[in-house]
């Protein structure tokens, strides 16, 4: 930690917050993440995981079951697949904003950003379709009925590739927002992982058919499917095939089944019985024969994130590009 502390010592000329290096580097990072933490929450532009959903008024899907979204600041990225998060714009009423996307190495990836629309679906609410967006987006160009007088958030289903052959390292992404005359960035330092997954049967094309699509209603079912494949399926089979998951129909599928491609790749680097151990541990599952037949997930520690948090977890077996 120390020796990557030292080494990830930057200044954001933003916000005019530095990391300093040296000693002390555990009770700088606490405190610094902490105060970087409050500095975005003030902010109107945020990333956070594509299971964390806003009403237009600004609220949390009540059936995601989340209490605070986590946080997303140093993502790992899977080359040469489509990386899923959501863009959140918290503005005032009546207020216009544009979006960029900046990169440094400049177009180092690919992105896309697709716009969503949320709707009130027997007393429930959902994504009830994306559409993909030129950058910069311009609010000021919805709709009279996606501007109303009430709204307060706009969210955007983000996608980024890294080339399939691009060199493990860390990349910087941001999303910045323009109000007025006062720009607003959210930073993200990426970790392209040394992770080579199977990309037959996902779509690696740069504008997606989102017309035909309709998004998940529930915002982990695609993960639950996965890991139930993965648990209780073919011990033989792929993870995706076993998942069902070779061929997503949606982006939250396209999402699982890249984490599905990205567990055959680390059964590759390591071993299928470590990858299937960390999600038992990960869930806490004690006989996984019982698991199978009424399967439970942490929705009481993460919400709808859960899978968010595994993913996580799990990709650290590929490594850190840092080290």
């Amino acid at each position: 930690m120390d020796r990557q502390c030292r080494k990830s010592a930057t200044t954001d000329a933003a916000r005019g917050v530095r990391i300093p290096s040296g000693g002390l580097c555990w009770m700088v990072a606490l405190v610094m993440s902490g105060l970087l933490a409050s500095l975005l929450d003030a902010q109107p532009v945020r990333v956070i995981t594509e299971f964390a959903r806003f009403t237009p008024s600004g609220e949390l899907f009540p059936q995601d079951q989340i209490r605070r979204p986590m946080e997303v600041l140093s993502p790992p990225l899977v080359r040469g697949a489509w990386n899923a998060f959501r863009i959140v714009v918290d503005a005032e009423p009546g207020q216009d904003f544009q979006l960029f996307i900046g990169q440094n190495p400049h177009n180092a990836m690919r992105v896309r950003v697709m716009r969503e629309v949320p709707a009130l679906l027997d007393g429930r609410w959902v994504v009830a379709r994306r559409e993909q967006v030129l950058l910069p987006f311009r609010s000021d160009r919805l709709p009279a009925a996606e501007r109303s007088a009430t709204r307060k958030a706009y969210t955007f289903w983000l996608e980024v590739q890294p080339p399939r052959r691009h060199p493990s390292s860390r990349l910087k992404l941001e999303p910045q927002v323009l109000v007025g005359k006062q720009w607003f960035i959210y930073p993200l330092e990426v970790r392209v992982l040394e992770l080579d997954i199977n990309l037959q049967g996902l779509p690696t094309r740069a504008v997606p058919d989102l017309a035909s699509e309709t998004p998940e209603v529930v915002a982990d079912e695609a993960y639950t499917t996965v890991l139930e494949g993965a648990l209780c399926g073919d011990p033989d089979a792929s993870f995706p095939r076993a998942a069902g998951a070779e061929e997503p129909r949606n982006r939250e599928r396209e999402a699982a089944s890249v984490f599905a491609r990205s567990l055959d790749a680390l059964a590759r680097m390591h071993s299928r019985e470590d990858v299937e151990q960390g999600i038992l541990s990960f869930l806490k599952v004690e006989d996984r024969i019982r698991w199978c037949r009424a399967p439970t997930y942490p929705r009481d520690r993460f919400g709808a994130e859960w899978p968010a948090a595994l993913r996580n977890r799990l990709l650290q077996l590929a490594g850190d590009p840092f080290d």
